[in-house]
């Protein structure tokens, strides 16, 4: 399988490995018809665990490409839980998935003053760098890491932001927290690679990748990375080192 990826629904590249419920009342409501698990979890009691799984199975279709099943069931969901957030930044996250960046961007300002404030700004970098607006997006994403400055998530795709905008030793400030932060997680080790090749760091660069047992994976992340380095040469005339400021 492959794993090459950028921002928590992925720029940098190959394969996104993806970018985390009471029988309905009645003849009023009758329960959803579903050929799948997620059928499993419409809850008795309706309890926090079992809308907590259901929205997880949810994630999970969105996840594996099947994004219009679960809007589908995103729409159950919420007549069973009626205004949760969480909900509402899945569905946002689904909108951008299929394109439907307008629809998305709506969700995502409704939540900018609510306990999903981080997940919105971090969806609408998104949809800046999706559009290649990487100025919009490093915003964005400086929005998302403020509120959660631990996330390796917003800090991966902060960085990758800052990379292509050329603002090199920002980039590499950022990524090496979120690699920090979470050390296994493949898409921010894929970044710090291409962040460090970009400064010049090519025997860092080259240790990183070479620690990649799979032959084929890392066959995929060179290939990537050339395609990468590439998009970042074309911006050459606009790189500059600036000197890393915290936020």
């Amino acid at each position: 399988m492959r794993h090459f990826v950028f921002l928590s629904c992925s720029f940098l590249v190959i394969v996104l490995t993806l970018p985390t419920n009471s029988t309905l009342a009645a003849k009023a409501n009758p329960a959803p018809v579903v050929g799948d698990a997620a059928g499993k979890f419409l809850p008795e009691g309706r309890s926090a665990q079992s809308r907590a799984l259901y929205l997880t199975l949810i994630d999970d279709m969105r996840k594996s490409g099947r994004t219009h099943a679960a809007l589908a069931h995103l729409d159950a969901f919420e007549q069973l839980y009626p205004h949760g957030t969480d909900a509402a930044v899945m569905r946002g996250n689904c909108f951008v998935d299929i394109g439907a960046f307008e629809q998305a961007a709506i969700i995502y300002r409704k939540l900018l003053k609510t306990k999903a404030a981080a997940s919105a700004y971090a969806g609408l970098g998104r949809i800046e760098g999706l559009n290649d607006r990487w100025t919009a997006a490093a915003g964005e994403f400086s929005q998302a890491v403020s509120r959660m400055p631990t996330d390796p998530d917003y800090l991966n795709d902060y960085g990758y932001a800052l990379l292509r905008q050329g603002r090199l030793e920002e980039a590499l400030f950022r990524i090496r927290q979120a690699a920090e932060l979470a050390p296994a997680n493949v898409r921010v080790r894929n970044n710090l690679i291409l962040v460090l090749s970009a400064t010049g760091d090519t025997a860092g660069s080259k240790s990183l990748l070479d620690s990649i047992a799979d032959t084929t994976e890392r066959a995929d992340i060179q290939a990537a990375l050339k395609a990468q380095s590439a998009k970042l040469v074309l911006q050459a005339p606009d790189v500059v080192r600036t000197p890393v400021v915290d936020r």
